[in-house]
């Protein structure tokens, strides 16, 4: 009798071990996605940034928020896709008045815009 006791504790460790290690790996999985998400929002946003800066040599300025910054899309032959991020989230644009600096980010996968803080995603060209 004395080994029937113990089974159904060994069924109880083995299943709370089981549980342990699935949500260890679905926590696992879902961190893999969310950096694939924001690796590839870097990826367009160094990509539109790349535009961007084409556009300010050929005109001398950034595109103004009334003619948008999507306009370099169509300029430079970028596909459409990169006008949101892997959330579906237009990209959000910053311009200076002037017209010598703008910036591109993502509100994230949070879809709050935190001013290019918390979980937004921002491209910084190393100029």
């Amino acid at each position: 009798m004395f080994p029937l006791a113990k089974k159904p504790k060994i069924y109880l460790i083995t299943a709370a071990v089981s549980i342990a290690a699935s949500i260890f790996v679905l926590d696992k999985f879902g961190g893999v996605k969310h950096e694939r998400s924001r690796h590839e929002t870097l990826e367009r946003l160094a990509t539109i940034n790349l535009a961007l800066e084409l556009f300010r040599k050929d005109v001398g300025r950034c595109p103004t928020p009334t003619e948008g910054w999507q306009l370099i899309l169509k300029k430079y032959g970028l596909p459409q896709s990169h006008s949101t991020d892997p959330w579906g989230n237009d990209f959000s644009y910053s311009y200076a008045e002037d017209g010598a600096k703008c910036e591109l980010y993502s509100i994230g996968e949070n879809q709050i815009d935190e001013r290019m803080k918390g979980d937004d995603i921002v491209f910084r060209s190393r100029r």
